[in-house]
Parts: C-alpha cells; structure tokens; sequence
C-alpha cells in the first residue's frame, strides 16, 4: 500500500472502529480502508481502465478451474484485470465475515 502512495497506519485496538468512525463524520476529506479488504487497486476506486491480458475462453476456463477447487459456499470467484505486478489472482474475505 505504501507503494501505491497510501499512508498505512497500525490500528489494532478495540476502540479504533469508534475513532475511526469519529474522524470520518467529523473531518471532511479522509476516509480509511483495511489494505487487507481487497487488492490495493480496489481499495480506493480511480478512473483508471486496465486492460485485461485473458482473452474470454482463457477467462472462461480460468474461472471454471477455480470454481472447482473454491468452495462456493464461502468464496466468490470474481476475475478483474489487474496491474502486470500485481500477484496473479488473490482471494479475499469480505469485512462483514471477519
């Protein structure tokens, strides 16, 4: 994250959801986001359109291969285009599961 030109901070106590919480509704402009929700370049949306490197049947096929091996009832195969130094796929659990 830090790469990416985000500033990471360490809240790992209890009270941190109500400071958190706090700082957002009284400051205008900041928000926060867990780096560990979601790829680094979901995390804050921008306008920038990657293209992706998977023709459809190679998306296709990919997809298949990890709905077999991912159990459905816990994980949702989702495949987006990614940054080429990005890791090749990356598995997620949403924030409401933790």
């Amino acid at each position: 994250a830090k790469a990416k030109g985000y500033e990471v901070l360490l809240l790992d106590s209890p009270i941190v959801s109500h400071l958190i919480q706090k700082l957002e509704t009284s400051k205008e402009n900041i928000s926060f986001a867990r780096v560990d929700g979601d790829h680094i370049d979901n995390l804050i949306k921008k306008d920038d359109n990657t293209i992706s490197k998977l023709d459809e049947d190679q998306k296709k096929t990919l997809d298949e291969l990890l709905k077999d091996v991912i159990p459905s009832d816990k994980f949702m195969v989702q495949l987006e285009a990614m940054d080429s130094s990005a890791n090749p796929f990356i598995i997620t659990q949403p924030e409401f599961m933790r």
